[in-house]
């Protein structure tokens, strides 16, 4: 490639490590990195769409997984390495806009990131940032195999409802049928659902390692006005259509390694990745379905175009 299209991404990339090296091991300052991204005068539209990924990062924050590898209290290398991951294409493309001439071929993750700056909608957020994720998802794949059980059970959990977040604001009907508008609506980025679910413990525990309890809310979701409509959410809007959500982000970001994070329809992360191997004899757990579920899916199979005979995974 000609040095003058190289020059101003490798100086992006160069301001995006150097950014990233100040604050690797500084979780607030991870936090407000993000804040900067977004509060840069010259995106403004942009600002509203930072809402649940900062929601989200300051959950990380309290619970501790991003916190250095080595100390009184040890992060999670794997959710350092995922945040990293969303952080570094984000910067980069912010740096990328500040470079002076031709700027072509920046990498696909960045160029996305560059398209949501340019173009502020919940498609372009959430192309850019689960393509960011999903990336990171694949290089820490690795290390999620050191993680409990529980705890991948957790990242499985946190990536199939992203993904079906997105499939909501970009194919709102294939994924919930005539509910579908409504859908859209709830699943924006500048919306507070993400804020407010990430705020309730028995959902998403402030414990680094889980504990015990903080297992059982996991797989249980505890009976709250929010557990009960996330497990709505995993149970009956989910579950049944995992294999089209993941199917819909693969071709939207581009990565069909997307479905091999499946095995018969459940979520299997890291399981059967290159490198990984098959999983062990006990697999990791999965949340259990509410017994009310079958009966809602049953119900609502007409409005969210599911066969009426369908059950819920478990």
């Amino acid at each position: 490639m000609d040095p003058m299209l190289t020059e101003p991404l490798e100086a992006a990339a160069r301001r995006a490590e150097a950014e990233l090296t100040r604050v690797r091991d500084d979780p607030p300052g991870r936090l407000q990195l993000a804040q900067r991204f977004y509060d840069d005068p010259r995106i403004a539209t942009a600002r509203p769409y930072g809402r649940a990924q900062l929601a989200f990062m300051e959950w990380e924050v309290r619970r501790g997984v991003l916190d250095p590898t080595t100390g009184k209290h040890v992060g999670s290398a794997w959710w350092r390495t995922v945040n990293e991951t969303v952080l570094r294409d984000a910067v980069e493309a912010d740096a990328l806009r500040d470079q002076a001439g031709d700027v072509s071929a920046p990498r696909p993750n960045v160029e996305r990131w560059m398209t949501f700056l340019d173009h502020p909608d919940p498609v372009t957020f959430y192309v850019a940032h689960n393509a960011s994720v999903v990336d990171g998802f694949f290089q820490a794949a690795p290390l999620a195999v050191a993680e409990t059980a529980a705890e991948r059970t957790l990242m499985n959990l946190t990536l199939a409802r992203v993904l079906f977040v997105q499939a909501m604001t970009a194919s709102p009907r294939l994924v919930l049928g005539r509910l579908g508008p409504l859908g859209r609506a709830v699943a924006t980025p500048r919306g507070d659902l993400v804020s407010v679910v990430v705020r309730r413990p028995d959902l998403y525990p402030d414990h680094y390692v889980l504990t015990p309890e903080d297992r059982r809310r996991v797989l249980d979701r505890l009976h709250s006005a929010e557990g009960e409509l996330v497990a709505f959410i995993d149970d009956v809007m989910i579950a049944p259509r995992l294999r089209l959500v993941y199917g819909a982000a693969a071709l939207a970001i581009d990565e069909p390694r997307l479905l091999d994070l499946l095995d018969a329809g459940r979520p299997s992360y890291p399981w059967g990745l290159p490198g990984i191997g098959a999983a062990p004899d006990r697999d990791d757990p999965w949340p259990h379905p509410r017994p009310l579920a079958r009966v809602l899916q049953l119900f609502l199979a007409p409005l969210l175009g599911l066969p009426s005979s369908r059950k819920p995974a478990s």
